[in-house]
C-alpha cells in the first residue's frame, strides 16, 4: 500500500473531494501542505483508486474491491451473493455431515450383527431354490 502523500497529487482535485467527502477547500489544503490529511486517509484514497482493502486491517492487503466483486490475491472472484450464500452452504454441510454420522452408526451396527445387504444362499437354507 501507497502511503506517501503524493498519492494526493495523482488524482484530479474533484475525485479527491468524492472519494474522501470532504469541502474542495480542505483537498486543496491537503495538496498545499499547509494541512496534512490524517493517514487514514491515504489509504481509504488508495482503497477508493485501486480498491486495495489493506487500509482497513493488514490481513486485507493484497485483497481487492473492484465492480461490486471482492477479489482474493490468487484471482479468486467473489460476488455478494456467494458471501450471503456462505451461510446457507455451512448449513448444508453441517446436515451432510450429521447425515454421514448417522449412516456410518448404522452401517458399524449392521456389521456388527453381521448382517448383509443379502443373504448368501447357505445363510437361507431350505429356502434357497435354485432356478436354472
Amino acid at each position: 500500500m501507497d502511503t506517501s502523500y503524493e498519492t494526493l497529487f495523482q488524482i484530479p482535485i474533484n475525485v479527491l473531494v468524492r472519494i474522501c467527502e470532504v469541502d474542495i477547500t480542505t483537498a486543496r489544503r491537503w495538496r498545499r501542505g499547509s494541512n496534512l490529511p490524517p493517514p487514514y486517509v491515504l489509504g481509504y484514497v488508495n482503497a477508493k483508486t485501486q480498491g486495495d482493502l489493506g487500509f482497513l486491517d493488514p490481513a486485507w492487503s493484497g485483497w481487492l474491491l473492484r465492480q461490486g466483486h471482492l477479489w482474493s490475491p490468487e484471482g479468486w472472484r467473489i460476488s455478494m451473493s456467494d458471501v450471503l450464500a456462505c451461510r446457507l452452504h455451512e448449513a448444508q454441510l453441517a446436515a451432510w455431515r450429521h447425515e454421514v454420522q448417522k449412516m456410518k452408526i448404522l452401517l458399524a451396527n449392521a456389521e456388527a450383527a453381521r448382517l448383509d445387504e443379502q443373504p448368501t444362499p447357505e445363510e437361507l437354507g431350505e429356502v434357497f431354490i435354485r432356478v436354472g
